[in-house]
């Protein structure tokens, strides 16, 4: 089966032989993909509704593997098997809705372990969530899923702490390949939701000053990272 190149971006970063759980499954393309191709011998396929549950089964069903597949009706992990988990992934949510999940499993935060993160939103916000819980982002990479740019995320939970400055979150951390013309795509938009942020703040009245000048920072930052001519 053909994924999107969101969804293969994400089954590029499992571990081989790692079990697997996909948080947030929809149709089950991700968990099929894996197990069919002998990526990932263990696979659960969870989701908060009862309906796109039903549509991964099906899925499976149609590809002959339902009985190789563990479906989970849950809320983020709740109901999972945590402690058997080697790679949890969610993908397809806002990065505020991962960064929920995972605060509200503290015993997912295991070192070694891997999480295959990829926000449709606050992108920002996530970073600077695993940032300060003790996660380390090792890599990124990109996938246009129609007009859109997203960023996957390969990160480990190390415990370590390590708060970012002056609005690094707005860049994409760990290894990054920065010849990648979607790595160029991606950081034009963040620029541009930026620039219309900081103009937007410019024009208000009670502005908080602090907030101001860590968008301005944030801005710099990436508008520096443009203009080295690495990704263009």
């Amino acid at each position: 089966m053909k994924l999107s190149s969101r969804l293969q971006a994400c089954a590029d970063f499992v571990i081989r032989g790692n079990t697997v759980a996909d948080i947030g499954t929809d149709h089950g393309y991700l968990p099929i993909y894996l197990y069919k191709n002998g990526i990932a011998p263990r696979v659960y396929a969870a989701d908060l509704r009862e309906k796109p549950l039903a549509s991964a089964r099906a899925n499976a069903e149609r590809y002959g593997i339902g009985d190789k597949i563990t479906f989970c009706l849950s809320d983020g992990l709740e109901n999972l098997p945590v402690e058997e988990l080697q790679t949890i992934v969610c993908a397809g949510m806002g990065g505020d809705c991962i960064a929920e999940i995972l605060k509200n499993c503290p015993q997912c935060f295991t070192e070694g372990r891997q999480f295959i993160l990829q926000p449709q939103s606050a992108t920002p916000e996530l970073r600077l969530y695993l940032s300060r819980n003790g996660f380390e982002i090792l890599r990124e990479t990109f996938a246009q899923d129609g007009r859109f740019v997203y960023a996957i995320m390969d990160v480990r939970y190390t415990g370590r702490a390590k708060p970012f400055l002056n609005g690094e979150e707005y860049l994409p951390q760990g290894d990054i390949r920065r010849n990648d013309p979607l790595y160029a795509g991606f950081l034009q938009r963040v620029e541009e939701v930026l620039v219309k942020t900081v103009d937007n703040m410019h024009r208000g009245r009670n502005v908080d000053q602090d907030k101001l000048h860590h968008f301005e920072s944030a801005l710099a930052l990436v508008r520096e990272e443009r203009s080295n001519g690495i990704c263009e």
